[in-house]
């Protein structure tokens, strides 16, 4: 069979199962096969134990073939990820005590014994700040050298050559900042450690040892140390990655989404997948994610660079990329997706089965919960800052208040502060179940017992997953009215169906109309489910091969 390359470069421990993205790339690897290809997964080294365990979990790790420079992950992510399972919650609570309270009790101390700030230290140009740059060169090249490195030599060489001249360096350093600076800034070596340390406070301490001890590697992201830690490995290993594709016998690549930005580096002929680019429609929503103006400057340079991209929707391809960031329409290619279909989920010994799966394990707290027993309506979705999820809480919230309707909202994301806050606000404690980290079975049987799926989000990139996923086992969906979502709907059926995602009391209106209706609901969308199954995935596998160039 002739083989086609799928570049991927996913940060460790990211599980792909969890995201509507992994769903599609298992849809498009079975699409590729169905036309004629053999798959190959460039993956670097860090994710290759993942990608095997995502493709045997969906049945291709015989079917789909891995491409890697290197077979040994970073030493650093060795080890971190040999000891997390061995950190206990002890030890996080020690250091809750010393850093949540003993800390900010001496830096009161501090800084009522010393107020102010010195000013004429700014002046010198023997100054800490100097101080602290010509260290941190002094010291970049070993840490970095063990961070990045995929190999236990080089790794120990450096960490012992780095120990053993770190005692020497800090006397060094300590004495020279005596001699220079002693009488003239104490106050101002003062006040850096009292800022230093109120940075390391005992919450994000807390939240280090809890996210390595839990293997939440994502939540670690924010601390800039961890993200020097992972350009360093990723500018390491991915350009070795990138040079033996381009020196392979694999002639056509596909790099299913636009934020890495090494792929523009890849030299076969290739078509890059641009999902959507959120921030163009959003900046508000956007300003506040981590890392965004790093992911902005990436997806600029790849966009710059490369010659045929794929998107989802028209909406994307105008407004978006031809629009906004001046793309050539002929090199854009729109491939909507096919329907996804957990039909095959719903069988009642199946069924059976993954309900109580449900109630054990990770999903513990879902243990008092019968599914059958209440209605319920459903939004799978991860957490974002446009998929407007505290509205649809307090849609919820006022159905219940208001037309007096005994239903909770189920949610398949984690539950992060800010959704907490809302559902203690409204009152909805007891209304709102959240259910991450679902299998496709867990999701499918979840859906299956909903009175109604919603889907409240501001943006999208093609039309949403959600409405073939649930369709394909018998619950109707309510949306928003969004361009994604026009481009497939309207008549009659989007008054029915669509709402107005800033209008709470529009949401309310349709909402409540769905739960009330469910059975006309779900035939007046017979008709656009069945368009949606006219396309299948070998189908979107062979549109993306023809946008390769």
């Amino acid at each position: 069979m002739k083989k086609i390359g799928v570049y991927t470069a996913y940060d460790p421990k990211m599980d792909l199962q969890q995201h509507g993205l992994g769903r599609l790339l298992i849809f498009l690897l079975k699409g590729l096969i169905a036309t004629g290809y053999t798959p190959v997964i460039a993956v670097p080294s860090w994710y290759i134990d993942d990608i095997m365990k995502f493709l045997r979990e969906n049945h291709l790790d015989k079917q789909v073939e891995l491409f890697y420079a290197t077979n040994n992950p970073p030493v650093i992510l060795q080890i971190v990820d040999f000891y997390s399972p061995h950190i206990m919650i002890h030890s996080n609570q020690k250091a809750k005590l010393i850093f949540g309270r003993f800390i900010p009790a001496i830096l009161h101390i501090v800084n009522i014994l010393l107020p102010g700030r010195t000013k004429g230290i700014h002046k010198s140009k023997f100054s800490l700040e100097n101080l602290i740059a010509e260290f941190k060169k002094s010291i970049n090249l070993f840490f970095f050298s063990i961070a990045a490195t995929n190999s236990w030599t080089i790794a120990i060489i450096s960490g012992l050559l780095f120990l053993a001249i770190l005692p020497f360096l800090i006397m060094g350093g300590l004495l020279w900042l005596l001699i220079k600076l002693f009488f003239s800034s104490l106050k101002k070596i003062l006040n850096y450690l009292i800022i230093f340390l109120n940075k390391i406070s005992g919450q994000q301490i807390n939240k280090i040892i809890t996210s390595v001890s839990s293997r939440n590697f994502k939540a670690l992201k924010v601390f800039p140390l961890v993200q020097s830690v992972r350009n360093a490995y990723r500018q390491r290993e991915l350009p070795a990655l990138i040079k033996k594709i381009n020196t392979s016998n694999i002639e056509k690549w596909i790099v299913p989404t636009v934020f890495w930005e090494e792929s523009a580096s890849i030299k076969k002929p290739k078509v890059t997948v641009v999902p959507d680019l959120v921030y163009l429609s959003f900046p508000l929503h956007m300003c506040d994610s981590y890392g965004i103006a790093q992911r902005v400057h990436i997806i600029n340079n790849i966009l710059a660079g490369n010659s045929s991209f794929i998107t989802y929707s028209r909406f994307i391809k105008e407004q978006q990329l031809i629009k906004h960031c001046d793309i050539d329409p002929e090199s854009v290619t729109v491939v909507p997706h096919a329907a996804m279909d957990f039909s095959i989920y719903i069988k009642p010994d199946i069924l059976e089965k993954t309900f109580t799966s449900l109630k054990c394990g990770p999903y513990q707290h879902l243990a008092n919960y019968d599914f059958n027993s209440f209605d319920y309506i459903i939004y799978p979705s991860q957490m974002r800052p446009y998929k407007n999820i505290l509205t649809l809480i307090q849609a919820c919230h006022k159905l219940i208040m208001k037309k007096y309707c005994n239903i909770k909202l189920v949610l398949t994301m984690n539950n992060p502060e800010s959704i907490i806050n809302c559902i203690k606000d409204n009152n909805m404690t007891n209304n709102v179940i959240f259910a991450p980290d679902l299998n496709d079975a867990q999701l499918a049987a979840l859906y299956h017992s909903a009175k109604l799926t919603v889907n409240p989000t501001l943006c999208e990139g093609g039309f949403p997953f959600t409405f073939t996923e649930s369709y394909s086992v018998g619950t109707p969906s309510i949306m928003s009215k969004i361009p994604v979502t026009e481009e497939y709907v309207s008549g009659k059926l989007a008054d029915t169906m669509l709402f107005d995602p800033y209008n709470v009391d529009d949401m309310i209106r349709k909402i409540h109309w769905g739960l009330l209706h469910h059975d006309e609901l779900l035939n007046a969308q017979k008709k656009l489910y069945a368009g949606l199954k006219t396309r299948n995935w070998k189908d979107v596998a062979a549109e993306y091969v023809g946008a390769i160039r």
